[in-house]
């Protein structure tokens, strides 16, 4: 996992980093999808980033943290 970490912050640069609010990778899994989130502002619920992650259909749900979210999927 540090690894993958490494490898995300890598792809980004400093600039790219401030520039965004939000920094999350995803990973396709059997009939989920998981989200590793690296950057996120604060005022941002854990909601509004299940449907950001999951770009606005968050039609079978979710759970989790803002640190790590599961969103089930069909």
């Amino acid at each position: 996992m540090l690894n993958k970490l490494r490898d995300i912050l890598n792809t980004y640069t400093d600039e790219e980093l401030n520039k965004n609010d939000i920094v999350y990778s995803r990973e396709a899994c059997y009939l989920h999808g998981e989200y590793r989130i690296y950057k996120c502002p604060s005022e941002i619920s854990f909601n509004e980033l299940a449907l950001i992650c999951d770009e606005g259909n968050l039609c079978f749900g979710s759970s989790g943290n803002k640190s790590f979210l599961r969103v089930n999927e069909d």
